[in-house]
């Protein structure tokens, strides 16, 4: 295994190259970047005992995503051979290196299992049930109430054109169900 220092802010590669070597973090921190238009999308960062760039030579594939270093960084660097010759003999490594991803893949079920969560919230809509509490309004209210569930407005801001006046429902109570 060689030795290589990056400089903070040097890219150590970029998303589409090749896949030749991976790296063992042996001091620093390295940012995992994946191209999404406009803005990189930051889908790590590793510090020390971390391996990054070992999935495309498993894979045989180019870089899925870049590597930047965030602090200088000293890393141990292996090329295809020395690799799978470490899979293979040096089980203390190979431990350290599964470790790291089956570390990852546990964080990534977790980022899943929480951005699902937070579209079964968005998916809730809340519903608003007005009722009559003065006599004027249960007169023209049906006595379970009237389910709103869409706003043509958001409640708690003020309308952008101050001339137009927002009705009032004098008497009404809103109660919020679902």
């Amino acid at each position: 295994m060689r030795e290589r220092h990056y400089q903070s802010g040097e890219m150590i590669y970029s998303e589409g190259e090749p896949s030749e070597y991976a790296y063992l973090i042996r001091s620093g921190r390295v940012e995992i970047l994946y191209s999404a238009g406009e803005s990189p999308v930051r889908l790590a960062v590793l510090g020390e005992q971390d391996v990054f760039g070992e999935m495309g030579l498993l894979e045989d594939r180019p870089r899925h995503a870049g590597a930047l270093a965030v602090t200088d960084v000293d890393v141990g660097v292996l090329d295809r051979a020395e690799y799978i010759k470490m899979l293979k003999e040096d089980t203390a490594n190979s431990q350290i290196l599964l470790r790291a991803l089956f570390e990852r893949l546990r964080a990534m079920n977790q980022r899943v299992i929480e951005a699902r969560r937070g579209e079964e919230q968005a998916a809730k809509v809340p519903l608003v049930r007005l009722v009559g509490i003065t006599p004027q309004c249960s007169a023209v209210l049906p006595s379970e109430g009237v389910v709103v569930s869409r706003f043509p407005f958001r409640i708690g801001r003020r309308r952008v054109n101050a001339g137009v006046k927002m009705r009032r429902w004098a008497g009404a109570k809103m109660h919020q169900t679902g």
